[in-house]
């Protein structure tokens, strides 16, 4: 019975410690800028892997990362100000060329 009582006291003290930690803890990640990671692709001037704020915009990422290339496009109307999350993979597509047929149909 005594050894009951002491396991029960012993329980009810980590109980309360860990409420008292939980009641102090400051969360570090909400009062700092977060950091996420985001990987281009394609036709960029320089494709890789970047570590960026959160809640940059794809206009601010086609930036750093030296803009699209002349062979590189985006659909027309696209939305620049999307946002962007963590381990996401962006592939900038190459521009579709028509060529013209170069024989005679007979």
């Amino acid at each position: 019975m005594k050894n009951n009582i002491l396991c029960l006291a012993f329980i009810l003290i980590i109980f309360i410690v860990g409420i008292f930690i939980k009641a102090n803890y400051k969360d570090d990640v909400n009062d700092s800028i977060s950091i996420i990671k985001i990987e281009m692709k394609g036709q960029v001037q320089f494709p890789g892997t970047y570590y960026v704020r959160y809640g940059v915009s794809l206009a601010e990422m086609l930036d750093e990362c030296g803009g699209i290339t002349s062979m590189g496009s985006l659909p027309d109307g696209f939305d620049y100000n999307a946002p962007i999350y963590n381990n996401m993979t962006i592939v900038i597509p190459r521009k579709h060329i028509l060529r013209k047929n170069l024989y005679e149909e007979k």
